[in-house]
């Protein structure tokens, strides 16, 4: 019926739009399909931000965003393949959690942002989750790349950056100056 055809035309579209690369090795290229495909399959362009299981959840001690490698490669590519659409719910969510990403910095700073290794999708810290302070540097970069993808000057503008300064005055405060001279961060 209409649910059937709806998810036809999705993937359809979806495939329609997908930039089809060429590669010598192809088992490079057959991943980057079943990745683009992968991605696809667990969200939407409007859809909730991914976490480490998408949507086929079942029990497990990992329920949550996890915002180090994981979720920065599951969003490194999907732009490159000509979805940049799919990267905004992130976009969104960093933004809109500004003062929770404050709060986990736990700097006092109000416009010092930190990502915890896990976060709830309220960008709340997962108990017991150990502090990277990079995590939220490494995925603005990605999203970063991203947006240079379509050039959308108003969100990097007004997300986008307001995130990166946010996320360097954060890290700033993690570092100090060596005998050496130079910046180290703290261990």
């Amino acid at each position: 019926g209409r649910l059937f055809e709806a998810h036809l035309d999705f993937w359809h579209n979806f495939w329609s739009d997908t930039l089809d690369i060429s590669v010598p090795d192809k088992r490079m290229q057959n991943q980057y399909f079943l990745q683009t495909y992968r991605f696809a399959s667990a969200t939407r362009k409007n859809g909730p931000v991914l976490d480490l299981l998408g949507p086929w959840y079942c029990p497990t001690t990992w329920p949550a965003i996890w915002w180090n490698m994981n979720e920065q490669i599951t969003y490194s590519h999907i732009s490159f393949a000509n979805h940049p659409e799919y990267v905004n719910p992130v976009i969104d969510l960093l933004y809109d959690g500004r003062e929770t990403m404050a709060e986990n910095g736990e700097t006092g700073l109000y416009d010092a942002y930190c990502l915890d290794r896990a976060t709830s999708p309220n960008l709340k810290e997962k108990t017991g989750s150990q502090k990277e302070f990079g995590n939220l540097a490494y995925m603005l970069f990605y999203l970063y790349e991203s947006n240079r993808t379509v050039m959308d000057d108003k969100v990097l503008q007004e997300k986008l950056l307001p995130l990166m300064k946010g996320a360097f005055k954060f890290l700033m405060t993690k570092t100090f100056v060596g005998d050496d001279g130079r910046i180290h961060f703290v261990s």
